[in-house]
């Protein structure tokens, strides 16, 4: 099974947050570093990081330190195309953004998951068993 990742599982292992989660963050590091064909992000991700790296780290330098490692991680980057569109538009039925919908549609396409910290965006969900809650 193909778990997909999302910004806010990414970015926790960079910008530590609450103690619970940062650890949670940091175990699911290890499993992409041993297996990172396991795991899979949309493209969508990159921005999503970099826009919240620009608004929590300290400097430019450390947003690059970021971004750099976040693309020598091994994820396999999804590209988005009209099947994606078609299912991200199907789940945004139950209310997700398009940004949660698109993660939650390339795990449905992919027969996998959608691995968020996002508690509110995940109870949107149209099918709770292609999300993995942190």
């Amino acid at each position: 099974m193909i778990r997909v990742l999302d910004a806010s599982v990414v970015v926790k292992w960079f910008v530590s947050e609450d103690t619970a989660s940062t650890e949670k963050a940091a175990d699911l590091l290890e499993q992409v570093l041993s297996n990172p064909r396991a795991f899979a992000v949309p493209e969508l991700l990159f921005s999503e990081c970099l826009h919240v790296f620009a608004r929590r780290l300290k400097s430019q330098a450390d947003m690059d330190w970021a971004m750099d490692h976040v693309f020598r991680l091994g994820l396999v980057p999804l590209r988005f195309d009209a099947t994606v569109a078609k299912a991200a538009t199907q789940a945004m039925a139950g209310g997700m953004t398009g940004y949660d919908a698109t993660y939650f549609a390339f795990a449905k396409l992919v027969g996998g998951k959608w691995v968020t910290f996002d508690k509110a965006a995940s109870a949107k969900a149209l099918d709770k068993d292609l999300v993995e809650l942190l």
